[in-house]
């Protein structure tokens, strides 16, 4: 039951704690929430929520790579003349 301001925030915690592990881990977080103190509570969300921050960061990033990776080369650009390099290859 929530009778206070405090039962308030405490339920708002243990729920957005809950939805925030379930985005980051797939599974919700179980934990004792009788024995933890709003303070705990709060330092527990804020550190899933800098962890999805993370997350949502590198999955832009390998977003933006991959974009530019399909792009490929640009079709004015000339591969070299196979035949200025031929005295590189190695021999058997």
């Amino acid at each position: 039951g929530v009778y206070t301001v405090e039962d308030f925030r405490r339920n708002e915690l243990i729920n957005g704690i809950s939805d925030a592990s379930k985005d980051l881990y797939g599974c919700r977080l179980r934990l004792n929430w009788n024995e933890m103190t709003i303070e705990e509570m709060e330092s527990t969300y804020d550190n899933i929520c800098r962890q999805l921050r993370i997350q949502f960061e590198e999955e832009q990033a390998a977003e933006a790579y991959e974009a530019e990776l399909k792009k490929g080369l640009p079709d004015d650009c000339e591969p070299f003349p196979y035949e200025e390099y031929a005295d590189l290859e190695e021999v058997a």
